[in-house]
């Protein structure tokens, strides 16, 4: 009989300076009713080896190896072979508070829900053992519409970063119903998934807010997460354009992804004209002086033609690094 309650899901791609530590965040926490799915996605590092030479000290590891084909991949590879009750992703260059896993076997245990969400804590080189607020969580319930909104960053008002980021979802494995990432996006696959995954669930779907960091997100500037260029965004634009496409008409899921694939593409746009980039500035301008939901302000820069459109684009950029 399978026991297993939580299977971590743990994509690795070059990350050998921080894989010990991730991994050392996981073996300390006080529950240990979970295995880990450690998928190193064609690493050139040492990460491979790492991952191995942990597996033959731990039993809760298995190690599996695939050229490299991105974060979706091998999360993918992970969901295929998860045995556990739950499913949690972790990145291997983040960390696990300490006691993350035994706060969410609690809420486990005592509400059998089929999704929680809880909040990050962002850190550079040490992540403070103060952000582990297990004695001071506030717990909530929402349903499925506000959790489709939670995915893109919409409605919920709490103290600590809770959105659709993969790693601070935790989900029953039997929701999945054959739901997997999509492997034709690079970026935003996480944002994606969980919006599928939001428009699947049953009307009277059981999903908990945790108002408290169980997981420490580390801040890199060569992290994809920072990496705020023309492919970040077309992805992001792409994602949200899909979920809009197959939500359904007249829902509020509808509404909600329209307003995010605008503003994806908005961001798209912007960037493009900061980079001398405008084709397609004359259908952009058609779509967005006919939206009625946006500002008077925004439409404006972009109803006063192109060559106002881009000074306004390239001063924005300039304020944002100048602080």
């Amino acid at each position: 009989m399978n026991n297993i309650e939580i299977s971590i899901i743990l994509p690795v791609y070059n990350v050998e300076k921080y894989l010990d530590d991730c991994l050392d965040s996981i073996a300390q926490q006080d529950n240990s009713s979970y295995e880990i799915l450690a998928i190193d996605d064609g690493s050139t590092d040492n990460g491979l080896q790492i991952l191995n030479y942990r597996a033959q000290k731990d039993s809760r590891i298995r190690v599996f190896s695939q050229r490299n084909k991105g974060v979706a991949s091998a999360r993918n590879v992970g969901l295929r072979n998860a045995i556990g009750q739950y499913v949690l992703f972790v990145d291997g260059d983040d960390l696990l508070c300490p006691t993350a896993l035994s706060a969410l076997h609690e809420i486990i245990e005592k509400n059998n829900p089929d999704i929680v969400s809880f909040g990050l804590m962002p850190f550079s080189e040490t992540l403070s053992t103060s952000a582990d607020e297990g004695n001071s969580q506030k717990i909530f319930q929402i349903n499925k519409q506000q959790f489709f909104d939670l995915i893109y960053g919409r409605g919920l008002k709490t103290k600590y970063p809770i959105s659709g980021f993969a790693c601070t979802i935790i989900f029953k494995r039997a929701l999945l119903h054959d739901q997997f990432f999509n492997e034709n996006l690079k970026l935003h696959e996480d944002e994606n998934f969980f919006a599928n995954l939001a428009l699947i669930l049953p009307e009277n779907a059981r999903i908990l807010v945790l108002d408290a960091p169980l997981y420490g997100y580390r801040e890199r500037a060569t992290s994809l997460v920072h990496t705020h260029n023309l492919v970040r965004l077309q992805n992001l634009y792409s994602s949200r354009r899909a979920i809009h496409r197959i939500c359904p008409e007249n829902s509020k899921q509808k509404s909600t992804a329209h307003q995010a694939r605008l503003e994806a593409l908005i961001k798209l746009m912007r960037y493009s004209l900061q980079h001398g980039r405008h084709g397609g500035f004359k259908l952009f301008r058609r779509i967005v002086l006919s939206e009625p939901k946006l500002p008077i302000r925004v439409k404006l820069t972009y109803f006063l033609g192109l060559r106002y459109a881009r000074n306004r684009a390239i001063n924005r950029a300039r304020k944002k690094r100048n602080g």
